[in-house]
């Protein structure tokens, strides 16, 4: 889906020394994050190899894992902080800061959210994701709902300041391509073009 080269710069992107199942991991949440998921069954095979001076000889670890969604390591704790804050800053346009972590827990609050501001004739969207701790596939795949719906609405989604890890992949998935990014809300309010209704008045 992302061919060869493409899957070589996520992985190489990854920074400091990496453990075969933090590999697994990294790569579970590009497949997860593609527009329409993984196409068939994928099986994913690791190899680490522990440092020379780390063991007497030198063995090899094979870790091997099934697609699935990020899962919280044990004992660390649920996100508290997630909210929600809505600025109407025009008939059509809606602009809504999201902070703390966009994952499992947390995407179908920002999806129902934006949803139903879609609904309530706030066509056009700006997502201020500054705030943003952490963002996983689901998170991904919640901004590609709510895209969806807006443009079903003959609307917009534009993001704003988001996140380095996001921004990777939304470039690696070919999303950020649809999916307009502005350095922060500001920026992105200033690009915004007014409704056809409201430039003929």
């Amino acid at each position: 889906m992302i061919g060869e080269e493409g899957l070589t710069r996520f992985l190489a992107a990854r920074p400091g020394p990496v453990s075969a199942a933090e590999v697994i991991e990294d790569t579970v949440d590009l497949i997860n994050a593609m527009p329409h998921g993984a196409g068939d069954d994928v099986a994913l095979l690791a190899l680490s190899v522990p440092l020379a001076d780390a063991a007497d000889g030198l063995t090899a670890t094979a870790t091997a894992h099934t697609i699935a969604p990020r899962r919280r390591d044990a004992g660390e704790p649920t996100v508290t902080d997630f909210h929600l804050t809505t600025q109407h800053t025009d008939g059509d346009l809606a602009l809504v800061h999201v902070t703390g972590e966009l994952d499992i827990d947390t995407a179908p609050d920002l999806r129902t959210q934006a949803l139903a501001l879609i609904e309530q004739g706030h066509r056009h969207l700006i997502l201020d994701l500054a705030a943003v701790t952490f963002c996983d596939s689901s998170g991904l795949n919640a901004l590609i709902g709510i895209l969806r719906c807006a443009k079903t609405a003959d609307g917009t989604l534009v993001l704003a300041a988001v996140p380095d890890r996001l921004q990777r992949m939304l470039d690696l998935t070919g999303v950020s391509a649809v999916l307009p990014a502005h350095p922060t809300a500001a920026h992105a309010l200033v690009a915004h073009t007014p409704s056809q209704d409201r430039a003929t008045a």
